[in-house]
């Protein structure tokens, strides 16, 4: 996505010139194995700035939707910015205080050691009122790597990282009505977590 758009400013015999190269995950820096994840819930996790372009206040009214429907669940943001006010008015005004946390910033190990708790990891990126947006958010390869099945956006790069239904799953931006479901479609089905999983890792192995 990048490499196209900086292409579109040069001439041709420049943009010939530029390449794509990936980050990649250091993978010594996390587990080989996951554990199953335990508790009296089901985790749904976040980490990122709490910006607009991370989508977060579509994540939170998607959980006010899943507790509508009467699914069990908790979910965790983690992380800090200056949409943590609205953050928390949306949280108080759905009802969610005992569904959705936002503990705050937390040092690399500590997100690792969160990971794996988690059942789903759920970053709903979109493009922000002043154009700004991710490339391919760094939190997203990392659960793929850990083997947890993730639900995020077409936006910018992230296609390049996941292919709907394949290794994750993609929604539009801006709907939390399609996050939702996705998210209840992973709470319901435990294979399809499994499945996704399994290929998110082989994702990172073969290409970040």
């Amino acid at each position: 996505y990048n490499q196209h758009y900086l292409q579109h400013l040069v001439p041709r015999s420049v943009a010939e010139r530029i390449h794509c190269l990936y980050v990649g995950l250091n993978l010594q820096l996390f587990p080989p194995d996951m554990p199953v994840p335990t508790g009296n819930a089901p985790l749904i996790f976040a980490v990122s700035r709490l910006v607009e372009k991370k989508g977060l206040f579509y994540l939170v009214s998607a959980c006010g939707l899943l507790k509508e429907q009467g699914y069990n669940f908790r979910c965790r943001i983690v992380g800090d910015g200056p949409q943590r006010p609205l953050l928390e008015e949306t949280i108080c005004n759905l009802g969610l205080n005992d569904y959705v946390e936002l503990p705050g910033p937390a040092a690399h190990e500590q997100v690792i050691e969160m990971y794996q708790q988690a059942t789903i990891v759920a970053l709903p990126c979109m493009i922000g009122r002043d154009g700004d947006r991710d490339g391919i958010p760094n939190a997203l390869m990392e659960a793929l790597y850990m083997q947890i099945p993730v639900v995020s956006t077409p936006v910018s790069g992230i296609p390049e990282l996941i292919s709907d239904d394949k290794n994750g799953l993609l929604v539009p931006p801006q709907n939390s009505p399609a996050l939702a479901a996705a998210l209840a479609r992973l709470l319901d089905d435990p294979s399809l977590c499994r499945r996704l999983g399994t290929a998110g890792r082989e994702t990172i192995r073969e290409r970040f």
